[in-house]
């Protein structure tokens, strides 16, 4: 179950193939996301920005030791 609201900045641990339209919507203007997308062991971290009525999506390199 998503929440109802809008959110200004959040982060999301569980895996998705795709951003949610949900998701999309209720982030507020200005707003940040960051969210596993793809397969178990292919995942990329997307943080999505909204600006006015678009959506700033820019995949994150994350180095792992």
């Amino acid at each position: 179950q998503l929440p109802e609201e809008e959110f200004f900045a959040d982060s999301f641990t569980t895996q998705a193939d795709t951003v949610p339209p949900e998701l999309y919507e209720q982030l507020d203007e200005g707003g940040r996301m960051i969210i596993p997308i793809g397969a178990r062991g292919r995942q990329t971290l997307l943080r999505v920005t909204r600006v006015g009525n678009e959506f700033e999506r820019e995949e994150l390199v994350v180095r792992m030791r």
